[in-house]
């Protein structure tokens, strides 16, 4: 299960956090510069991983999963916490993939597509 996005040690945290469901690493993810990040599928449930490993990086990703959780259930267009999965060298977030496309995406379109895309009444 080896992937350019996802270092190796963190896949046995995915592993431990979903017994029994198939875990298939999909793709990488595109924009974003924080984490090694990954679209995958987890028992067939589409989502994100980002992996830090320096401590200021799993902090992040901690504090990201605690405002994530709270804000379950508010009505914000924000992905749901699958799980938190951590060791004492590694922290992998793992949050239900979103539909739609990566915001950078954007980017390279005209203007008003742009706007289209970005701004939202």
């Amino acid at each position: 299960m080896p992937h350019a996005m996802l270092p190796e040690a963190t896949l046995p945290l995915l592993a431990a956090a979903f017994p029994g469901q198939k875990i298939e690493l999909l793709a990488p993810t595109a924009g974003g510069f924080s984490h090694p990040s990954a679209f995958l599928a987890i028992g067939g449930q589409r989502c994100v991983a980002k992996a830090a490993e320096a401590a200021p990086k799993r902090a992040g990703l901690r504090h990201e999963a605690a405002v994530l959780g709270a804000l379950t259930g508010r009505g914000v267009a924000a992905p749901a916490l699958v799980a938190l999965c951590e060791s004492a060298e590694w922290a992998v977030e793992v949050l239900a993939a979103l539909p739609g496309e990566p915001g950078v995406a954007c980017y390279g379109r005209a203007p008003a597509e742009q706007d289209a895309v970005l701004v939202h009444e």
